[in-house]
């Protein structure tokens, strides 16, 4: 059998050339729920608002490393606006799901979901940076392991990445980490525990729990995927709430970097609250 490889960029170094920050308060937007997920009411197109913050997030500028005071800090930064990127690139898929009506855009919802809380856990204590570097470490090395253990992937590929990993951990070990925490769960909390911390505990009992049918393809998720029908108001729906999450990553990497784009981010924010509702971002 042979796979493409999907290691993340750990090995590299970056999030550990320079490494808290004092602690920024993190505005959360609150999307009323009642348990489903097409539970808003959107009287305008958000295709346009999405794509600009989208876009915006995809693109979101590279930290300076010498805004950073040690390596805990700039692995603090490094993280942020890397979520916020990623974030962009999620919503990007989101919406071109939604055009093709594909139910199976809960499975890009989710992650967008889970990457927000992450986020937002990481701004709480500069540490946790540090932490979720750190882990990307040690879920490399366990992928090593595998494609050691099983032979899967081309054997150059492996050997590469082999290298790749044993280097990093080596430089990790120079800075004085001698061991590294598990890779599962994330920053070492449950989703639970990590959606709550996050202000997002709605998110964790309504949307992100009915996306994990899928991701499980429990019996429910059987009749929803076999019998669910994807209309406007579900694409609307799906379309809100990725808007609501890629401006939320977007303002929490904007206020830990400072990165100047305030008025952009909040004529973005202005123009979702006039598309859904006032009363729709708390």
């Amino acid at each position: 059998m042979s796979v493409t490889l999907g290691i993340g960029g750990a090995w590299n170094g970056t999030p550990f050339h320079r490494g808290g920050r004092k602690r920024d308060t993190h505005p959360c937007f609150g999307v009323e729920g009642v348990g489903g997920l097409t539970i808003w009411t959107v009287p305008g197109d958000l295709s346009d608002v999405c794509a600009a913050a989208a876009d915006l997030a995809a693109n979101f500028p590279n930290p300076d490393p010498n805004d950073a005071g040690d390596r805990v800090e700039w692995a603090l930064l490094y993280w942020n606006a890397s979520f916020a990127r990623a974030a962009g690139r999620l919503a990007k898929t989101v919406m071109r799901m939604c055009e093709l009506r594909k139910l199976e855009v809960a499975l890009v919802t989710r992650p967008m979901m889970e990457l927000c809380a992450n986020q937002a856990v990481i701004n709480t204590d500069p540490k946790l940076a540090e932490i979720f570097s750190l882990q990307e470490q040690s879920s490399n090395q366990q992928l090593v392991e595998m494609l050691e253990k099983y032979g899967t992937g081309q054997s150059d590929e492996g050997i590469e990445k082999a290298a790749q990993v044993a280097e990093m951990a080596q430089a990790l070990r120079e800075f004085g980490y001698d061991d590294f925490p598990g890779s599962f769960p994330p920053l070492v909390m449950s989703a639970k525990e990590r959606f709550t911390l996050a202000g997002m505990a709605k998110y964790y009992e309504t949307f992100y729990s009915l996306a994990s049918d899928l991701t499980h393809m429990n019996a429910r998720a059987v009749h929803r995927y076999l019998d669910g029908d994807f209309g406007e108001g579900r694409a609307r729906s799906e379309l809100t709430l990725a808007t609501d999450l890629v401006l939320r990553s977007l303002i929490a990497a904007n206020q830990r970097l400072r990165a100047g784009l305030d008025e952009r981010i909040e004529s973005l924010v202005s123009e979702f609250k006039a598309t859904v509702s006032p009363d729709s971002i708390a």
